[in-house]
């Protein structure tokens, strides 16, 4: 039925979303923060780069590089559990 439909992808939500926030858990700090801020908050990089006292420039490279892990351990997570 559609609320089975519904509930079964509430549930695939839900576990989604505990996996990004065990791999957001994982990062270093820098990367945590501009992840939550632009895509858990959805805010501009030039807001992030206000926020967190730094260059555009430099959000931009450290967002590259928090994806980067984030991918690496959502990769492990998905062959490891």
């Amino acid at each position: 039925t559609i609320l089975d439909d519904i509930l079964e992808s509430e549930e695939e939500i839900d576990k989604k979303m505990n996996i990004l926030k065990k791999i957001l858990e994982k990062l270093p700090g820098d990367y945590k923060k501009v992840l939550e801020l632009r895509f858990l908050e959805n805010r501009p990089t030039k807001e992030v780069a206000r926020i967190l006292e730094k260059s555009e420039g430099n959000i931009k490279v450290i967002q590259y590089r928090a994806l980067e892990k984030a991918r690496e351990l959502g990769e492990r997570n998905k062959y490891h559990g």
